[in-house]
């Protein structure tokens, strides 16, 4: 059977107006989307001079083996190739480059235990999990904890955050969540993962609509891929006309 949550929500000057959402506390697999907070933190530890944009040595056994990974592609023909942690966060942004992440949380962010504690403490997330208690990674966010991670990015000025949201802008965007309306996509993240015998589908993002700006998340699982995407969509179309018609869904 499939699972669903949603959010949609208007920012305003002093955080976000909740206009509709379902389950939107609760944690889940997050898939890619989680790439968009190891991205905000290394910027907000570049921010603080913690983090310089040095080069990184990547070598064949850095690269992941799954899922997309066009770091692959860059580092085929050679035995090692050196990119600086910029390089890598676009091409994990925008491209979901799974050695980028990779690399970057071995290399730069902390361990997870401690990134959890970032999240909670200096982020504010209230329900994502990020290592369970033995120190395995985990990638479970809410669709409340990601609106405020990109209502803090897209609350930040600078030549750093700008680059952070230049990719999210042009990040590919599988799953059609944005794709009914001509709104203006400010940035999004997408993402899918098979746990077990589900498939998980997410699709977040920042867009502009009626000079308004909003918050647009939503995350499908079902044992049917398909059955997942269409039902992404399916939100998708119903929360947009939500904004048309101002009913509730």
């Amino acid at each position: 059977m499939i699972s669903s949550s949603f959010l949609l929500a208007k920012f305003t000057p002093t955080g976000a107006e909740i206009l509709e959402g379902k389950d939107f506390r609760k944690a889940k697999e997050a898939a890619s989307v989680a790439k968009v907070f190891l991205a905000a933190e290394i910027i907000r530890l570049m921010e603080e001079g913690k983090v310089k944009n040095s080069q990184i040595l990547i070598k064949r056994s850095d690269i992941e083996a799954y899922g997309t990974d066009v770091l692959a592609d860059i580092v085929k023909n050679n035995n090692v190739v050196n990119l600086d942690v910029l390089t890598l966060i676009g091409l994990m942004i925008k491209y979901s480059c799974n050695s980028s992440a990779s690399i970057l949380s071995k290399r730069i962010l902390p361990k997870r235990r401690d990134l959890d504690r970032v999240a909670k403490d200096i982020w504010e997330l209230k329900d994502s999990k990020l290592a369970a208690k033995d120190g395995r990674r985990l990638n479970k966010f809410s669709l409340g904890d990601l609106l405020l991670i990109f209502r803090k990015i897209y609350g930040k000025e600078g030549k750093l955050w700008n680059f952070l949201k230049e990719k999210l802008r042009t990040s590919r965007n599988i799953y059609y969540l944005f794709d009914q309306k001509e709104i203006e996509i400010l940035g999004c993240k997408s993402g899918t993962k098979k746990v077990g015998s589900k498939y998980f589908i997410n699709d977040c993002g920042v867009f502009r609509y009626n000079g308004e700006v909003y918050f647009m998340g939503a995350m499908v699982s079902d044992r049917s891929i398909s059955r997942a995407v269409l039902g992404i969509r399916k939100i998708g179309e119903d929360l947009l006309l939500k904004l048309d018609s101002g009913r509730r869904l």
